[in-house]
């Protein structure tokens, strides 16, 4: 598995903003070498081995927040090191 890299903190805030609301969102993402959707209800977001992910609705599973590649159009601009 790839090392986890950390998410751009306004994106990470308008996840935590989308879980607190209940809100329905459309996730596309990475899972391997596939881009996915998902339409899911994000309930909350967790630290498990020093990566972040979200929690999804309805045993939806769990998204690794550095897999994500847009949240209801919103685009995540991957954090470049320096």
């Amino acid at each position: 598995m790839k090392p986890y890299v950390p998410i751009d903190c306004e994106f990470h805030d308008r996840l935590e903003d989308a879980a607190i609301k209940k809100k329905r969102v459309t996730i596309e993402f990475w899972r391997g070498e596939i881009q996915e959707s998902i339409n899911a209800v994000i309930q909350d977001i967790r630290i498990e081995d020093g990566a972040e992910f979200l929690i999804l609705d309805s045993n939806k599973g769990s998204i690794r927040l550095d897999n994500i590649i847009s949240v209801d159009g919103n685009v995540h601009q991957p954090i470049l090191e320096k």
